[in-house]
């Protein structure tokens, strides 16, 4: 086992005795702490949690930091779905291997690379969000940029 005596810079270890406090604790870390301590934007810090529901879990985490890094503004298209809300200007990650997802990367002035496949943990940002069409835009990391039909936003 390590030893979690706090005295590492770069691994620290907080017990917290609820959910709630954990909670807390995650946010609190992510858009003040770590940012300050690591001179890094929030949106730089990656969230691992073992569960998908509860106060704890994937889902709920989103919301709050969503809440805090990325809040509703007037001039902010979203769009709702299931227990969520997609928001431009989130981060999210691609969470099932989808060989066949089309994508495009620019590579000059308005000439761009087409391609397929988008993979298991790629993150980005939702650029664009059309409530017309119900497609969300999403450029990742590398540059590669996918339209997401409402369909397969679960992806």
């Amino acid at each position: 086992m390590p030893v979690l005596d706090n005295k590492c810079k770069d691994f620290f270890f907080e017990n917290k005795d609820n959910s709630k406090d954990a909670l807390s604790t995650v946010v609190n870390l992510v858009t003040t702490r770590l940012p300050k301590f690591m001179n890094l934007e929030p949106q730089k810090i990656q969230v691992l949690a073992p569960i998908k529901m509860g106060e704890c879990g994937v889902q709920n985490i989103n919301t709050k930091l969503q809440e805090v890094l990325n809040p509703p503004a007037p001039n902010k298209a979203e769009i709702a779905r299931e227990n969520m809300i997609d928001r431009v200007g989130d981060k999210v990650m691609h969470i099932a291997n989808d060989y066949e997802l089309e994508w495009k990367k620019p590579i000059a002035n308005g000439i761009f690379q087409n391609g397929v496949g988008v993979f298991n943990g790629d993150i980005g940002f939702i650029t664009q969000i059309n409530k017309q069409t119900m497609e969300v835009v999403v450029e990742f990391e590398d540059g590669r940029i996918v339209t997401y039909s409402t369909s397969d936003l679960s992806e």
